[in-house]
């Protein structure tokens, strides 16, 4: 082969590894669902409800539930077991080390759950909230709190990690 004949190889093969090369760019970051608008500060509420819990403020987290529930008679009857877990979670959990709205669902245009994860020294706590639009107004539904890391996860799709 003559000399012009490899350069013509060569440039080819070059340009031929080129265009099938991987870029070293990074991947696009991930976009984070940011959560919906439902037109109520549920961010709010459910940061002022964290803060009174790991405060040490019972009474007033309760109230602030018993504040938005759209059952208040039926509320009457939670006063005291809230008043418990409350006052555990203050006692048994430790120092707070914040929390991160994680995670929603939404059953219908007027009905969301939102998933909290609450850490503190001691360990960490999944918290729930139901919240439900009712005569043009959001109000608290369900509330419930989970500390079993098996339990939580069952609701988190697994992600694979490639590699060793």
């Amino acid at each position: 082969m003559s000399k012009a004949g490899y350069v013509a190889c060569a440039v080819a093969t070059l340009a031929l590894c080129l265009s099938t090369a991987r870029t070293q760019t990074p991947a696009p970051p991930r976009q984070v669902d940011k959560g919906p608008d439902i037109g109520f500060d549920y961010r709010a509420f459910i940061a002022e409800h964290q803060e009174l819990i790991n405060s040490g403020q019972v009474e007033k987290a309760v109230d602030h539930l018993k504040s938005r529930a759209k059952y208040p008679k039926a509320f009457a009857k939670l006063d005291e077991p809230f008043r418990k877990v409350f006052a555990g979670i203050f006692s048994r959990y430790g120092k707070p080390d914040g929390f991160e709205l994680v995670g929603y669902k939404r059953y219908s245009s007027r009905q969301y759950q939102f998933f909290v994860m609450a850490y503190y020294e001691n360990g960490s706590i999944q918290f729930n909230y139901g919240l439900e639009r009712w005569r043009d107004e959001w109000k608290w539904i369900q509330f419930g709190t989970q500390n079993n890391v098996d339990e939580i996860g069952k609701g988190i799709p697994f992600q694979p990690i490639e590699g060793k």
